[in-house]
């Protein structure tokens, strides 16, 4: 095992080396995981993130858990062991954090990587193979602010000397800091060219022995304050989550939304203005983006810790957000904010009830439980992990709280909601039970006519009421025990519908539905997972023309055929493809198809085999299949191959060069050990002339029911 270090103080761009170099090598191990601590450790956290990052599959309701730090970290432990990994762990800054982590990494001897950023140098030593980040030079300076605010271009125009000179003068306040170069070319790609000379100017530069952390925080500063007034508003209210916190982009839009912050505009609806506020937010560097892992979407942000700082800093002053159970941010008991945010329950916190005001307008909690029958005016209420709700002990009054647009009880043991919900709030826009043990919403949901989204899981069955709501953009819920009439009935009034979800927690291999031809798909859906369920093919509702903005499809089938294939290529907003046949099939794609996946980055197939056609040798136009596609995944059954006479030749070297990772399984069952190694080597030999030579991951599946090597073709 190799461990290595970077240190350097904020700004430097520690977190993003990491990533780099961790986005590179990553698809070369059997697991990986990149986590966060941050100043305000919570081990148990961080270990949660680990085991989640490490097999997602396996540990997906981690979060969820009643494990205490020591469990869990046997349980790395015995994960990790023998196994290839690379793990990082980024911003630590105290001893007892990385001793307690080294001690779930072992001794590992099967060449695993480990990779920690800190600030502080003597915890980088302690690690070891420190690398100590520098200061950008004035060359990668220059380009990465040329790249930032000239579309791309390495270097000033020739004769353009008055931007050489604000460059110049810019270059010299950022001090070669990345942060402070990125922040402030989102600051002038914001305004005209002719304002850039004034906005440079108005950079004070410090003069300490820090002034480079100094002067990053004023350019972030002035950053925020030429932020328009509603993207301030959303940028502070981020100050309401722990540092180094994966805030979910769905959650953070829903809340504000909740809040009050977005407003409406014509021709959209307030999901899809908030979504462009978040945009607007990353474009101007304020927020860093993290994408789901194969997937296509923005999973949520990360706010930087000098970021961070600065939007808590703003908060208290301006009275925006009280934020508790943080040391360095807790203050005196009175005079709190409009909002409060009590992110842990281990530093001796007053009872909720004492905080002093009735006016609070937020609410959010993290591990401790809220009496909030004081707070009147409370329009978002977010309960996390807070396992003493063990019944409905303190929230008896929820009900009372009738300018509620927001409830989350996520990850909390409830198993009724609370009475009252359904028949008094009736401004409630979203209600997230996800990670609850909430086992049906009652039937007087019905009732929240201004409700837009209800997040749950596997756990919380459907009711037909849900089809009274008729301006629900978000549904996830679990089908299993729904008559199919009254599942049809309800969806085909949901013509507002952006994103549906189904879990079936008891749907057997081969159970099919009835409803093929009865549902009526809303044009507006953008995400439709119905896994759970089989159909006997393809719906005919599944179809271009009643589906223009489908980008995520997740279905199961008995059969998957040729035309199948040709009308979902002809989808043409598809991102992500998850296809779940049944029986052997070989789908055959022709590379120089230009109609079909256009837009496609993500193909998971992971029972069904498939082949890229080549055209004829007369035919030398390029590649046009799938040309945005990043993942692949497909099953090869080699004794169906065999049985068949159908060569390996899959023609993966005929993708394109957007392509970096290939999953296959490899069907063992019936099949000769020869047969299997050839099948592996032809997709080896594949992928290695490929353009772009994409990480192969091959699994065998059933190599206990592969056939001896001595045996005939005819025994």
């Amino acid at each position: 095992m190799i461990k290595v270090s970077i240190v350097g103080s904020g700004g430097m761009g520690k977190t993003t080396l990491a990533r780099a170099v961790y986005d590179s090598v990553k698809g070369k191990f059997q697991c990986s995981a990149f986590v966060p601590v941050g100043q305000n450790q919570d081990l148990k956290r961080v270990f949660m993130d680990v085991l989640n990052d490490l097999d997602k599959e396996k540990f997906d309701n981690i979060h969820s858990t009643k494990k205490d730090v020591r469990l869990l970290m046997k349980e790395v432990y015995d994960f990790l062991k023998n196994k290839r990994y690379i793990i990082v762990i980024d911003d630590i800054w105290k001893f007892d954090a990385w001793d307690m982590i080294a001690k779930v990494l072992g001794d590992s001897s099967c060449g695993s990587r480990v990779i920690i950023t800190t600030r502080i140098s003597e915890i980088a030593e302690e690690v070891g193979h420190v690398y100590e980040i520098k200061q950008l030079s004035d060359v990668d300076s220059r380009r990465l602010l040329h790249r930032r605010i000239l579309s791309g271009e390495d270097q000033c125009p020739d004769d353009d000397y008055d931007l050489e000179e604000v460059c110049d003068e810019i270059l010299r306040k950022c001090e070669r800091v990345p942060l402070a170069i990125v922040t402030t070319s989102s600051l002038l790609e914001s305004k005209p060219r002719e304002d850039w000379s004034e906005l440079y100017r108005s950079i004070a530069l410090g003069a300490k022995d820090n002034r480079h952390v100094d002067n990053t925080m004023k350019i972030l500063s002035l950053s925020f304050y030429h932020l328009p007034y509603h993207l301030r508003t959303c940028l502070l209210y981020l100050s309401a989550f722990p540092e180094d916190y994966l805030i979910g982009k769905q959650t953070l839009i829903w809340r504000w939304i909740g809040e009050g912050f977005v407003c409406k505009e014509e021709g959209r609806d307030l999901y899809e203005v908030g979504e462009g506020y978040f945009n607007e937010l990353v474009k101007r560097r304020m927020i860093m983006p993290i994408e789901a892992e194969n997937e296509d979407y923005i999973l949520g942000c990360r706010v930087h810790d000098m970021v961070l700082g600065l939007t808590r800093s703003l908060s208290s002053s301006e009275n925006f957000v009280t934020v508790l159970g943080i040391e360095q941010y807790n203050t005196s008991h009175q005079g709190y904010g409009r909002r409060i945010a009590i992110l842990s329950s281990k530093n001796g916190l007053p009872p909720v009830v004492n905080l002093g005001t009735a006016h609070a307008n937020g609410l959010s909690y993290i591990d401790v439980l809220p009496t909030p029958a004081k707070f009147e005016a409370v329009r978002v209420l977010a309960l996390q992990n807070c396992e003493s709700l063990q019944d409905l002990h303190g929230l008896e009054h929820i009900g009372s709280l009738l300018h509620l647009r927001y409830l989350a009880l996520t990850y909390t043991p409830l198993s009724e909601l609370p009475n009252g919900i359904a028949g008094r709030l009736r401004f409630l826009e979203t209600l997230d039970l996800w990670g609850t043990g909430i086992e049906q919403v009652p039937s007087s949901v019905g009732k929240l006519t201004q409700l837009l989204c209800l997040q749950a899981d596997i756990k919380t069955r459907f009711v037909k009421e849900l089809g009274k709501v008729e301006d629900l953009r978000v549904l996830c819920t679990q089908f299993e025990g729904a008559p199919a009439t009254d599942i049809i009935e309800s969806l085909g009034s949901l013509r507002k519908i952006q994103k549906m979800h189904a879990f079936d927690r008891w749907a057997a291999v081969g159970q099919c539905v009835p409803w093929e031809q009865g549902f009526v798909t809303p044009q507006c859906l953008q995400f439709l997972c119905l896994r759970c369920l089989t159909f006997t093919s393809l719906p005919p509702w599944i179809n271009p023309s009643l589906l223009p903005n489908l980008s995520n499809l997740s279905l199961s089938l008995q059969v998957l055929r040729q035309t199948d294939m040709e009308i979902l290529g002809r989808l043409r907003m598809l991102r992500r493809l998850d296809l779940f046949a049944m029986g052997n099939a070989i789908i055959r794609i022709g590379i120089h198809d230009t109609l079909l996946f256009r837009k496609l980055r993500f193909c998971t197939m992971a029972t069904t085999s498939i082949r890229f056609v080549p055209p004829p040798a007369a035919v030398t136009t390029p590649v046009s299949v799938m040309p945005c596609l990043e993942l692949l995944h497909f099953s090869l059954d080699v004794h169906f191959f065999k049985d068949r006479k159908i060569a390996f030749d899959i023609g993966l070297e005929h993708l394109p060069s957007s392509l970096r990772t290939v999953k296959v399984f490899v069907l063992c069952h019936l099949a000769k050990e020869e047969d299997v190694k050839e099948a592996e080597a032809a997709l080896l030999h594949s992928v290695s002339i490929h353009p772009s030579r994409p990480a192969l991951q091959l699994e065998r599946l059933a190599e206990d029911k592969m056939l001896p090597s001595h045996l005939k073709d005819d025994q």
